[in-house]
């Protein structure tokens, strides 16, 4: 398996979707339509939430592999399981509350800021999961072509 492989199968439709979530996550929460803001986010969220689920069954394969090459990055591997089960709850957390702020049903005052508050943290957190996926993907690529080129003493 190489690298090519690990950005072949899914990666590049999770990529698409997170992009067009970071474009709906980057307008402005204006008071007053917190509402449509949810429903422009909510499908690219959900979007996102399914190919995540695809890319990280697609990854267990690609961490077995790296472990087969290479046994000694075992613990590189486990915390990589780790934290793909981390960004998978993280992600299913901002759905829900998402999905819980579309339903709410707060009178807001015209022009005030503080309606908004709870929204804007959501909003900050799904562009910091958004990183967070993207830094996460890079380390399985980088672990994956150590596993394949690791310079293994006598073994080489």
């Amino acid at each position: 398996m190489t690298s090519t492989t690990h950005d072949a199968e899914a990666w590049p439709a999770l990529t698409q979707a997170l992009a067009d979530l970071e474009a709906a996550a980057c307008d402005a929460i204006v008071p007053g339509e917190l509402r449509p803001w949810c429903e422009a986010i909510l499908p690219r969220m959900e979007d996102v939430s399914k190919l995540w689920k695809r890319q990280a069954r697609h990854e267990r394969g690609t961490r077995a592999q790296i472990v087969a090459d290479d046994p000694a990055l075992t613990p590189r591997v486990e915390a990589l399981a780790e934290d793909a089960d981390a960004l998978g709850r993280t992600l299913d957390e901002l759905l829900s509350r998402t999905r819980s702020m579309r339903r709410r049903d707060v009178v807001e005052a015209a022009g005030s800021a503080e309606p908004t508050e709870s929204l804007e943290q959501v909003r900050r957190d799904v562009l910091e999961w958004i990183v967070s996926l993207r830094a996460h993907h890079g380390e399985v690529g980088t672990w994956l072509r150590e596993a394949a080129n690791r310079d293994r003493g006598v073994r080489d």
